[in-house]
């Protein structure tokens, strides 16, 4: 049997303040692995500054990101980063009673200051929307969700990193799910062909593959939806795609985590995962 390596920290939150008023605040990995992204907030404040990390070595590095909040984090390959800023406002120590208004989403490429990053998408016409941005596992495509504060429901829409200049997402979104119809999770994809996770017609969560995604007629067409997964009595808690052929679902049945293995071409159920009482809390896996 291999001996893997002996196991040790990359990052202690513990360390980042002596008083403890300095709290992580989510982490990334670049696809391959080299950089780490993470956030950090002082004394409960909404407000985040991201930092980064060359993992080889645990060598920090100067990118900084300022003015963060309610935010993903998602790379684009080794070159740059997506994540959610708001511009500066009379008052900005996290402890505002106003609602937040005017997100914006921005690009940041590796190595460069702040204040040259390319703000990709925002909504002046509806200054409450909040959206994130995420970065498919083939590094070809850049999803948008949208929402409206706390709703589940969610705007879909997506461009192709391939052939669309980071200086021209902006205009360039292809607003494929455009109605509040249900919320959406991304799974998988296998070039213009998507798995979602969604409550559209199904209030418990189902999985679906919606072919040719990039085409609005046939994208947002819920009628021509492929139920890999349809909706069960038991809620559909999370899903993720593993290696090129499976699926690993979540269901929630009795108070317990019931952890199942699926085909990703048709949904088919493959096994069960035999797991203790208990809940599972999130789900990770790799198509590569």
């Amino acid at each position: 049997k291999e001996q893997l390596p002996e196991a040790e920290v990359l990052l202690d939150p513990n360390t980042l303040s002596e008083d403890g008023t300095v709290a992580l605040r989510g982490r990334a990995f670049s696809r391959s692995g080299t950089y780490m992204s993470y956030g950090i907030s002082v004394s409960g404040s909404d407000w985040t500054t991201i930092k980064f990390m060359r993992v080889e070595g645990k060598e920090q590095l100067p990118d900084t990101l300022e003015k963060v909040k309610f935010t993903a984090q998602s790379f684009l390959r080794d070159d740059g980063f997506f994540y959610n800023r708001y511009l500066p406002e009379s008052k900005s120590d996290g402890t505002e009673t106003e609602a937040n208004r005017n997100q914006k989403l921005f690009y940041h490429k590796m190595g460069t200051s702040q204040q040259d990053d390319i703000l990709v998408w925002e909504c002046p016409e509806d200054p409450e929307l909040m959206a994130s941005g995420e970065v498919t596992d083939d590094d070809r495509y850049l999803l948008l969700f949208s929402r409206q504060g706390c709703r589940q429901e969610r705007l879909v829409w997506v461009v192709d990193l391939e052939s669309t200049p980071i200086e021209s997402i902006k205009d360039s979104w292809i607003k494929v799910i455009n109605t509040w119809d249900g919320a959406f999770d991304y799974v998988a994809n296998d070039g213009p062909d998507f798995v979602f996770s969604t409550t559209w017609s199904a209030p418990k969560k189902r999985l679906v593959r919606i072919t040719s995604f990039l085409d609005v007629a046939t994208g947002a067409d819920a009628s021509a939806w492929i139920n890999l997964i349809p909706e069960m009595p038991e809620p559909l808690e999370s899903a993720v795609a593993v290696g090129e052929e499976f699926i690993v679902v979540e269901h929630m049945k009795d108070v317990k985590s019931v952890v199942a293995i699926h085909r990703l071409a048709d949904g088919s159920h493959v096994r069960n995962i035999d797991l203790p009482i208990g809940t599972v809390v999130g789900l990770g896996g790799k198509r590569s």
